[in-house]
């Protein structure tokens, strides 16, 4: 089980016994944050085909009797990454480095993804699970570097909804957003497009928003609609509405009747809710719906805060929708224009990990992988303030510039 705390360390990682390096730079003498930690450094040039490389690390690992949960696999080559994803690494991380984007390391299996080792410290023990701290700087910290005009490209905000511009409550249904957080994103919309990426249904999103000049992406960005006609339903996804229909039959069947167990059907998804539930819920909900999706393999099974989510298994999700959006609406990307996309979920990573080197990912709360995200804020209280920043930030910038 992984686990997030707040660290003034960018990763560390507790409970590791070997790390295994994979590089066109790697020499065997790579030094490592926590000395203590085994350390196998293969250059990349030596690595003929996956199937040599993987027997070469079992060797290795059995030689040491260390299990694959306590090892750590680095490389900056997106093909490695993609190669030995398969095997049940403790976390994959990925090296950036010139000529290798960010986005194309996450694609291709990391976890996280860093400059270099020496910005993670491996600290060996005997921990139950493989745990991790994680420091994320505030967006309030970095706010000058991406003030207002954002280092000359024009921002464009997108934000998650639950847990993001309202509190996660009990009742989904009760999810309500703040008037005062509506006044400044209504403000900020009039300077910058904005669109609001959600898992809930767009109607939903709609309801409670109540803006009419900002764009809305429901279901994970399966379903979006904006000013000006801009609408889109995934085809793929249309497709497999009949099919979804009768998994939400046999989902409510093996657990709808569960106390505390809410089965939410929505247009391109079913949510199973476990949130009111009984502690230890989710390892009967997972196993549920992983059974029932062994005869359904058009789909698969996601998760986020007290939530197991059923939806197609398409190549297709916020991140994307962040691309389509921008694109429809003829905004320069990547390039003049810059997507800030803030939330909380587990399902807003897609989104951090596909901007890559080419958005600004901002993290609200904590969750329990390692995230994309650059920058973060601590609640929903602090994305209102830093709305309220923005807003007055863009007042400020705007009357300068006329002047």
């Amino acid at each position: 089980m992984i686990q997030m705390r707040t660290e003034e360390k960018p990763m560390k990682l507790f409970g590791i016994e070997k790390v295994i390096l994979i590089s066109d730079h790697a020499n065997g003498k790579d030094s490592l944050i926590g000395g203590q930690v085994d350390l196998l450094s293969i250059p990349a040039n030596e690595c003929r085909s996956p199937s040599e490389l993987k027997k070469r690390i079992r060797e290795e690992l059995d030689s040491g009797n260390v299990p694959f949960k306590r090892t750590v696999l680095g490389s900056d080559d997106p093909r490695i990454l993609k190669s030995l994803k398969s095997l049940a690494w403790a976390i994959m991380i990925g090296f950036s480095r010139k000529g290798v984007s960010k986005s194309a390391l996450y694609e291709n299996g990391a976890n996280y993804v860093t400059s270099s080792p020496e910005e993670i410290q491996f600290v060996k023990g005997f921990h139950e699970d493989f745990m991790f701290t994680q420091h994320i700087p505030s967006a309030f910290q970095y706010l000058n570097k991406y003030a207002i005009p954002f280092q000359n490209r024009h921002p464009v905000f997108f934000f998650d909804y639950d847990g993001t511009l309202s509190p996660i409550v009990k009742d989904p249904s009760k999810a309500v957003m703040d008037q005062s957080i509506r006044s400044l994103l209504e403000r900020l919309s009039e300077q910058y497009p904005v669109a609001v990426v959600s898992g809930r249904d767009i109607i939903d999103i709609q309801e409670f928003v109540k803006l009419d000049n900002i764009v809305y992406a429901g279901s994970h960005g399966f379903r979006i609609s904006g000013p000006n006609g801009l609408s889109m339903e995934h085809e793929g996804a249309k497709k497999l509405i009949p099919l979804l229909d009768r998994i939400e039959q046999v989902i409510n069947k093996k657990l709808g009747s569960v106390p505390g167990i809410e089965v939410e059907r929505k247009y391109f998804a079913i949510a199973v809710h476990y949130r009111n539930a009984a502690p230890h819920s989710f390892k009967l909900v997972s196993r549920t719906v992983a059974e029932i999706l062994k005869e359904y393999q058009d789909f698969r099974k996601s998760r986020g805060k007290k939530v197991v989510e059923i939806r197609p298994a398409l190549d297709w999700h916020k991140g994307k929708a962040v691309e389509w959006i921008m694109g429809k609406m003829s905004l320069d990307y990547p390039g003049e224009h810059l997507p800030v996309f803030v939330g909380d979920d587990l399902t807003d990573e897609d989104a951090f990990r596909y901007l890559g080197d080419n958005g600004i990912g901002i993290l609200v709360g904590w969750h329990d992988q390692p995230s994309a995200a650059d920058l973060h804020l601590a609640s929903v209280e602090e994305v209102y303030q830093l709305l309220h920043v923005l807003v007055q930030k863009t007042s400020t910038w705007m009357a300068d510039k006329q002047t």
